[in-house]
């Protein structure tokens, strides 16, 4: 039996059983309040865990004719690697086949919630709204 799950029974059974409830223990009072406590239990269980590997990806045309057949005006474009790269497509965003589905994201507002990102990064200071103050700034 599970140990959590065993203790859990020892400490119920203390907690009602006809015996302590007609003495009055520390040891029963504190099972009794332990037990009130406890909404819902269950035992895990065990499951097998995989590490997924990333879909294959055809790599596409280099970035220039993919930036030049969609109209992209951007001169750093073929330097974003994590959507066009020809050396390690597994690496990308592989965003190439929704763009040319039509799919462009114009009026489209996304939000991004990691408490990792450094916003105040020079990359991304600019372009980032951030709704709440820094923690590292003067209040």
């Amino acid at each position: 039996m599970d140990p959590v799950m065993e203790t859990y029974e020892t400490l119920r059974r203390r907690a009602y059983s006809s015996e302590s409830l007609q003495r009055r223990s520390d040891d029963d009072d504190h099972a009794r309040r332990f037990i009130e406590t406890v909404d819902w239990i269950s035992p895990q269980k065990l499951r097998r865990r995989s590490k997924r590997a990333p879909p294959t990806v055809k790599p596409p045309t280099a970035a220039s004719q993919v930036a030049q057949r969609l109209g992209f005006q951007d001169p750093l474009f073929p330097e974003q690697w994590h959507l066009v790269n020809n050396a390690n497509p597994e690496h990308m965003m592989n965003v190439v086949p929704v763009w040319e589905m039509g799919f462009t994201g114009k009026g489209i507002i996304s939000s991004l919630v990691d408490d990792g990102l450094d916003y105040e990064h020079d990359d991304l200071a600019a372009n980032f709204v951030c709704r709440f103050p820094s923690p590292l700034s003067p209040s």
